[in-house]
């Protein structure tokens, strides 16, 4: 069948060719395994599948439970369902179907994994946030492709630190372990720390200069200075005074970075700090480098503005963003600077002149706490919520709850109105059995409930706070 252009030229055209046969049906004739040539890698699996003829060529039914397949042992497995698993970590051979006396074959070529490549190299984790972990395999033809969790065996040198659950690291105790990955003869080995902080550390006090470099972007710098007040303070004697100065555009943002490299501890669950406006609507963030040295900046909604006073800033590092879009965060984490953003109302070409004041920069970390690790005591086998305690309350109650295994969790205050008066939590946890407080603050004495959601569950306690 050969196609000529109908008008006198090549262009795309909707063709089919319908192709009839008049033979009658016959007797089985022959099977056919499909496809008839695959490449995979050492631990992948593939579905094969059969099909039958009859002697005239026509489709013929095979039942699948009385085809035999089989393979060279040395290359891998199929079962009797036609999912064949690559053992070999390279190699080339054939996969046979039999049935009925007819065997057809498919020619299988394992690709070779030369490396495995385990991330990250070093990580810092508490018995909250698993760390995720990210698994590369070099390929004979220079690739490196993704591997399954699923793939490896895996070995901790100190198993009472944490756990490995898919391609998530789990911590339990305070505690550093060598996490290590194998791949046949294969292996890659990175450390984990597990470090679990409480309450609130305290960063700086801002006592002295030492450290503190003032740098910038579209600044004067020769009219912005670092300095410390002894008159305007919340912690220590001291806090630290920026004296800021620049010429106001509306297309270029004036940028003033306050510099010290400060180690912090653990996962923190806030960075915050005390600051005290000038009145202008004013911006700060947290700058932090993670484990690869990559930077990760805080985000913060709304403006600071009060002069009257040094105001609480608080800021989630579950809002960290990439300064570089593609880098990837892990903890530790080490403060690089505090990034103020002054706002203005001042005229193309004015100069914008003022001093604000940062004193006490601190992290805070979460306050819910696992209290039994996976190898100390049987799992629980289903989420159950307890009632709080103590309850009655004032100001403060504890909330315990299990799970039976790693999941999602948010846990809730609603009031007698069904409003939501404060979320205490919202991410993933280990199996076992865990702590949070809630701090009632200002909330008025009251019926307050505790819901704690879980992908398959809703459960509710009642609570009473009396003042």
């Amino acid at each position: 069948i050969k196609n000529y252009p109908s008008d006198g030229s090549e262009r795309p055209v909707a063709n089919a060719v319908l192709a009839i046969s008049s033979a009658p049906k016959g007797d089985f004739g022959t099977i056919q395994i499909e496809p008839d040539n695959i490449e995979l890698y050492f631990n992948n699996t593939f579905q094969f599948t059969v099909s039958g003829w009859d002697q005239y060529f026509n489709p013929y039914p095979v039942t699948l439970s009385q085809v035999q397949f089989w393979v060279d042992s040395s290359l891998g497995a199929i079962d009797q369902n036609g999912l064949f698993k690559a053992t070999s970590n390279g190699g080339s051979g054939y996969v046979y179907a039999t049935y009925q006396g007819q065997t057809d074959s498919a020619f299988v070529r394992i690709k070779a994994i030369k490396a495995i490549d385990l991330e990250p190299e070093f990580a810092v984790t508490d018995s909250l946030q698993p760390v995720e972990l990210s698994i590369q395999g070099l390929v004979e033809t220079g690739e490196w492709i993704k591997i399954s969790a699923a793939s490896l065996d895996w070995q901790l040198t100190n198993s009472d630190v944490g756990y490995i659950d898919g391609n998530l690291f789990y911590g339990l105790h305070e505690g550093e372990t060598q996490v290590i990955a194998f791949l046949d003869t294969l292996s890659d080995t990175i450390s984990v720390r597990v470090e679990i902080g409480t309450d609130t550390k305290w960063l700086d006090l801002m006592e002295t200069l030492d450290d503190w470099q003032l740098r910038g972007e579209n600044i004067d710098s020769l009219h912005s200075a670092l300095q410390f007040d002894s008159l305007q303070h919340t912690a220590g004697q001291y806090s630290l005074q920026l004296d800021y100065q620049f010429t106001y555009s509306g297309s270029q943002k004036a940028d003033f970075y306050l510099k010290k490299k400060i180690p912090v501890y653990g996962v923190p669950e806030q960075i915050g700090i005390d600051f005290k406006s000038d009145g202008g609507n004013h911006k700060i963030y947290f700058v932090v480098s993670d484990n690869d040295g990559q930077l990760f900046k805080t985000d913060m909604r709304g403006y600071l503005k009060d002069s009257t006073r040094f105001v609480e800033v608080w800021q989630p590092t579950s809002t960290f963003t990439a300064l570089d879009n593609f880098a990837q965060f892990n903890y530790p984490i080490q403060i690089e600077y505090i990034w103020f953003r002054p706002g203005s109302n001042a005229n193309n070409g004015e100069t914008v002149q003022g001093s604000v004041y940062f004193d006490n920069l601190r992290v805070q970390y979460p306050t819910v706490t696992s209290l039994i690790p996976l190898n100390q005591a049987q799992l629980p086998n289903s989420v159950r919520l307890f009632p709080n305690f103590p309850n009655p309350f004032n100001p403060k109650t504890n909330i315990r709850f299990t799970l039976p295994k790693p999941m999602l969790v948010k846990v809730r205050i609603f009031d007698v109105r069904g409003r939501l008066v404060e979320q205490l939590l919202n991410q993933k946890l280990s199996a076992g059995l865990h702590q949070i407080e809630w701090q009632s603050g200002d909330h008025a004495s009251g019926v307050y409930f505790c819901q704690l959601s879980t992908p398959k569950n809703n459960l509710i306690r009642k609570m009473v706070l009396i003042k």
